[in-house]
């Protein structure tokens, strides 16, 4: 169950691998009382990304913390009488070589730079964390975030 403030929903879904192309229009994805985030694979089929945030919540998409490369959305949610919120949304998908941690890295490197502010990394980054022994990919995913 959500956090409800005011008696409203503070519930922030994110769909990963939504498959979604130009065929779909906005207005056929539109959820009463959510605003909409979209970030659709260009160069094939499959992948995509879809956030959801209700409509009473004060977001922005910050783009520039977006890098080309990785499929992401990254908002920044204001709260009054508090410092903002940054949540990315990303999808990795499992083919993608391990030149991806360094794209990952330098985008939460940006992140970092943001003053006052703290950050959530969610997602589908296809990484396996519980095999053994731990590929190199997985060690490097780890360090990233340490």
């Amino acid at each position: 169950m959500a956090a409800r403030i005011n008696g409203k929903s503070n519930l922030v879904l994110g769909n990963s691998e939504t498959f979604l192309d130009h065929a779909w229009a906005d207005t056929s994805l539109a959820v009463e009382g959510y605003q909409r985030y979209r970030a659709d694979r260009p160069f094939a089929q499959g992948g995509g990304l879809l956030v959801y945030a209700p409509t009473h919540l004060a977001v922005k998409r910050r783009f520039d913390l977006e890098l080309e490369g990785i499929e992401s959305i990254w908002l920044e949610f204001n709260f009054p009488r508090s410092s903002p919120i940054l949540v990315c949304f990303v999808y990795r998908a499992p083919s993608e070589f391990i030149s991806y941690l360094t794209l990952l890295e330098d985008m939460i490197s940006r992140a970092n730079f943001q003053v006052n502010t703290k950050f959530i990394v969610t997602g589908a980054l296809n990484f396996d964390l519980l095999g053994s022994p731990r590929p190199c990919s997985t060690k490097s995913f780890f360090n990233i975030f340490q």
